[in-house]
């Protein structure tokens, strides 16, 4: 009798420990990296993007409660080369940006003629010390998908 419940609480720490690993310690990586690079609030860049993927802030100043990473401006391509990421998800103005994943060209988002986003998959080989978004995306305009906003 005293094996039995020996072996049921064995079993029952068993199954109580694989529930834990599945619910806290197994996390599944994002693919997706959001490098918000515009001038708003940080607290309002993660009300909008908090359930997209990697949340990081570039060129703002570092916040203890946003679940955030941050880094000085202009390294989210290295940072992003670095990684492990499929995409990166440029946010240039807070505006809500469908997530556009089945093509292998670049989608640039476009809201009253300006670009307040940009989505780019891995591979594609941008030099930002050489050239400026704006002009990448005039010059290679074959590689490039507009949506209007």
């Amino acid at each position: 009798m005293l094996m039995k419940k020996e072996l049921l609480v064995f079993l029952a720490f068993i199954v109580w420990s694989v529930s834990f690993y599945h619910h806290f310690g197994h996390v599944v990586p994002s693919k997706l990296m959001v490098a918000f690079v515009g001038k708003e609030h940080c607290q309002m860049f993660v009300h909008m993007f908090r359930d997209y993927g990697d949340l990081w802030a570039f060129g703002h100043r570092s916040r203890r409660s946003l679940n955030i990473h941050f880094e000085p401006l202009g390294t989210h391509f290295d940072i992003f080369r670095r990684d492990s990421y499929d995409h990166i998800l440029i946010i240039n103005k807070l505006v809500h940006i469908p997530m556009m994943f089945d093509t292998k060209n670049v989608i640039r988002y476009i809201h009253d003629n300006e670009t307040v986003g940009s989505l780019w998959p891995k591979g594609i080989d941008f030099s930002p010390s050489s050239i400026t978004m704006n002009e990448w995306f005039i010059t290679n305009k074959d590689y490039i998908e507009n949506i209007h906003i």
